[in-house]
C-alpha cells in the first residue's frame, strides 16, 4: 500500500512538472507573440529613425544635409532653443524650399546668423514663441520627424530623429501654427 502511494504521488510530480513544462511553453510562445505585435505595431508608428551618438559635427551635418535635399515644398523645425550650429545643420535644402523655425526668444539666434543663412540658403523664417513646443522636423507638410532633444544637441550628445505615422502627432503640430 505504502508502494502504491509513494508510486501515485511519483506519477503525480510527474505529471505536474509535465503541466509546469506545457504552462512554460505557452508562457514563452505568448512572450513571442507579444514581441512580435510590439515590431509591428512600431513599424505602423515608426517609419525611419535615425540615431547621431556623438558623431564628429562634421559628420551630423553631412547626415543632415543630405536628409534637408528630401524636403520638396517646405522645412519646419519646432525647437524651443536653437542656435547657429542648429541652422548649419538644416543647410542642404534646395534655395527654393522655404524654412520655418519656430523657437524661444531665448534662442541664440542673432539676425546676422539669419542675414548668413538666407544669403547661402534661401527662404527663412524665425517665428520666436515662448509657448511650451515639442522638438520637431516637419519635411512638406507630411513627413514628421520626432526629435530626441534641442537640435543643437546632434552630434554632441546621443541625439535620435524619428519618422512618425501618427496622426495625433501631427494634429498638434498643425494646431501649434495656427495659434501663432
Amino acid at each position: 500500500m505504502e508502494q502504491q502511494n509513494t508510486l501515485s504521488q511519483e506519477q503525480q510530480i510527474v505529471e505536474l512538472l509535465g503541466i509546469i513544462q506545457q504552462q512554460k511553453e505557452t508562457i514563452n510562445s505568448l512572450k513571442q507573440d507579444l514581441k512580435d505585435l510590439c515590431a509591428e505595431v512600431r513599424k505602423f508608428l515608426f517609419c525611419e529613425e535615425f540615431s547621431f551618438g556623438t558623431k564628429s559635427a562634421q559628420e551630423t551635418k553631412k547626415t543632415f544635409n543630405a536628409l534637408m535635399k528630401n524636403a520638396k515644398k517646405s522645412i519646419e523645425l519646432f525647437d524651443s532653443y536653437v542656435d547657429s550650429y542648429a541652422l548649419s545643420l538644416l543647410e542642404g535644402k534646395s534655395k527654393d524650399v522655404p524654412l520655418r523655425i519656430y523657437t524661444s526668444s531665448l534662442s541664440k539666434i542673432t539676425q546676422k546668423d539669419i542675414d548668413n543663412y538666407i544669403e547661402k540658403n534661401g527662404k527663412l523664417e524665425v517665428i520666436f514663441n515662448d509657448g511650451p513646443m515639442d522638438e520637431s522636423l516637419v519635411f512638406d507638410d507630411e513627413y514628421f520627424y520626432c526629435l530626441s532633444g534641442r537640435l543643437l544637441f546632434a552630434g554632441q550628445k546621443p541625439f535620435r530623429m524619428t519618422q512618425i505615422h501618427t496622426n495625433w502627432r501631427k494634429d498638434l503640430i498643425r494646431n501649434y501654427k495656427t495659434e501663432q
